[in-house]
């Protein structure tokens, strides 16, 4: 069997299992503000104790659902920005985010980009040409809307002969507003419930 299609098999086994998990399990639960706000002084004095180890956790927790492909990424900025502070909360998250883009990006095109492109070579000229000319502008775009699926544009971009540079260039840039809104939505959420 060629080594693509035990690819493919693989990719459909892992969703197949992460939707499962996704459904039956709770991680939903863990990820509302609702929860987060019965237990936020629990949170917020482990935080202000052990404030190296608690990044390190809300960064890998993060790499680790977005690389999952779970779709928690909105919910998981707005989360930093409730615990961190919008400062340190879209820092966390943009370190986890470019973490996680590039490890997506990599494998995509470790598994399936270089197949495709040299099995569709003569089909992908075009493409191919107007991707080195104009991929910035297109991943940038792609990037400023994150209704996108975070996950399938880094799979898809690894699929292209996209440069690795231009992939991280235009994910950071792009995802600056969005990071910094969630954040910032995540701090005032922390504020209201203060105040309450």
């Amino acid at each position: 069997m060629k080594q693509v299609y035990r690819n493919i098999i693989f990719l459909c086994l892992f969703f197949l299992v992460m939707g499962t998990l996704w459904y039956f399990g709770n991680i939903k639960l863990y990820l509302q503000i609702s929860t987060l706000s019965e237990h936020r002084a629990f949170i917020c004095s482990w935080i202000a104790q052990y404030p190296v180890i608690s990044a390190l956790v809300y960064i890998s927790t993060f790499f680790l659902l977005t690389v999952l492909a779970l779709p928690v990424t909105l919910a998981l900025i707005t989360i930093g920005g409730f615990l961190f502070n919008w400062p340190l909360g879209s820092c966390y998250s943009l370190v986890a985010m470019l973490a996680s883009s590039v490890c997506i990006f990599t494998a995509s095109q470790k598994m399936f980009g270089v197949y495709l492109q040299e099995k569709y070579n003569n089909e992908l000229k075009i493409f191919n040409a107007l991707m080195n000319h104009y991929g910035f502008y297109y991943l940038l775009f792609i990037r400023l809307f994150p209704f996108i699926p975070f996950f399938m544009v880094n799979i898809c971009a690894g699929l292209t002969r996209i440069n690795s540079k231009v992939f991280l260039i235009t994910t950071l840039i792009g995802c600056i507003p969005c990071v910094v809104i969630c954040s910032y939505l995540g701090s005032q959420c922390a504020s209201l419930i203060v105040n309450l």
